[in-house]
């Protein structure tokens, strides 16, 4: 499997088979720390193969610059079947609400499928001066 795409946004939604992102970003500006983040989106899209049919255990997680989790692990899992051709995708969406930033510096946001981790993705937080 691969992920099509893993990207921090203002706004996702997905319908009808259809993903849609609106400004997607990898970096937040804030005049002080600790900050709050007051909504964003995380959108995924993950493609998976035909040989790969069946049921694939998701955890999301988040790292701060020093190692707390500053956002709950998204735990999940999603069954993939009815494949048309070779490869089927799987949207997901999560709105995150009040997303706490302690400090300057990156956050990891990492995507593991069944225990693998796949990618790991940056956020950016930064002082506006």
């Amino acid at each position: 499997m691969t992920a099509d795409i893993f990207t921090l946004c203002d706004y996702a939604q997905e319908s009808d088979g259809k993903l849609t992102v609106v400004g997607a970003f990898d970096t937040i500006y804030a005049r002080r720390f600790p900050a709050m983040h007051p909504s964003m989106c995380l959108a995924v899209r993950l493609r998976f193969f035909i040989h790969e049919a069946g049921r694939h255990a998701i955890r999301i997680t988040f790292t701060a610059p020093d190692g707390v989790e500053p956002v709950k692990a998204i735990d999940g899992e999603t069954s993939v079947q009815d494949f048309s051709g070779s490869s089927r995708v799987v949207h997901s969406v999560f709105t995150l609400l009040n997303t706490p930033i302690e400090r300057e510096g990156t956050m990891g946001i990492t995507l593991t499928v069944d225990g693998r981790e796949l990618l790991t993705s940056p956020l950016y937080a930064k002082k506006v001066t």
